[in-house]
């Protein structure tokens, strides 16, 4: 019983040792660390460790993009999915645990919708989602706003990959005003 406690100690500690270094990485911009982290023995705790800090702190934009580039080199996609779904599409009216009243602070998330207007994350979620998660591609697409410029090459790519609806729900963006 003894040993549990400590382990649990030891654990939290160790979490906040990663989510220490997570965050001295995004300040730094440092895509050298999310190489190693995201590839290493402690690849999914560092990656838990970015999760709790998008959820929690407002981010450096260009430090964030190193993480998804070291997710992206360490071919990580449905992490990156996870992490761009943060950043990238309206927060969902979470479960209140039975009370009642207006949502506190700590369930907002610093960094949703900060980064919505990224052509290149917008760009890489859809391409992530073809790749491994084409079941809620049509939901991502539904909530994001994809540039005009960019919906031909989508909608083509998107097509190719069998993705019919999904490919004519984004051409129609074209034409209908958001």
């Amino acid at each position: 019983e003894g040993v549990e406690c400590e382990r649990g100690v030891d654990t939290d500690s160790k979490f906040s040792r990663l989510v220490g270094e997570v965050r001295k990485a995004i300040q730094n911009k440092d895509e050298t660390f999310f190489v190693k982290a995201f590839q290493g023995p402690e690849a999914e705790s560092n990656f838990n460790a970015t999760i709790q800090l998008v959820k929690t702190e407002k981010l450096e934009p260009m430090g964030l993009s190193k993480a998804v580039k070291g997710l992206m080199i360490a071919d990580r996609t449905l992490w990156n999915i996870e992490l761009l779904k943060l950043i990238l599409l309206p927060q969902k009216e979470e479960c209140k645990n039975g009370k009642e009243g207006s949502q506190s602070q700590s369930q907002s998330r610093p960094n949703n919708l900060r980064y919505g207007n990224s052509r290149n994350l917008i760009n890489l979620l859809v391409v992530f989602a073809l790749k491994a998660d084409q079941n809620n591609l049509m939901s991502y697409l539904r909530q994001l706003k994809v540039c005009e410029a960019d919906i031909p090459q989508l909608t083509s790519l998107i097509r190719n990959h069998g993705l019919s609806a999904e490919a004519d729900y984004l051409q129609s963006q074209l034409t209908s005003p958001s």
